[in-house]
């Protein structure tokens, strides 16, 4: 019995972990957004290079407004970033 004892700890201890690592990397994820939920209902696209934002009432608004003003997306170590028009120089997109 003492041999299951230890290994129902592990096992949870392990559970505990893998929640834990889930959680960070979905705070992370949220991080990275190029487009964030701010409020109940206010959006806001998000340049990754320089961190300036634009603030919109819907998430349609805040994808139009980022294809019209001629934002760039990059496939960049297998997660795409979001540049605004001013941070594209240099870039090869």
């Amino acid at each position: 019995m003492i041999h299951d004892s230890g290994s129902r700890r592990k096992f949870e201890t392990e559970a505990v972990q893998d929640v834990t690592e889930r959680k960070e990397k979905r705070r992370k994820a949220r991080r990275r957004k190029m487009i964030e939920k701010i409020y109940k209902n206010k959006y806001m696209a998000i340049c990754d290079n320089c961190g300036e934002g634009q603030e919109f009432n819907t998430w349609t608004d805040t994808l139009e407004y980022m294809f019209e003003e001629g934002w760039r997306k990059k496939l960049f170590d297998g997660e795409w970033k979001h540049y605004c028009p001013e941070c594209q120089e240099g870039l090869e997109c």
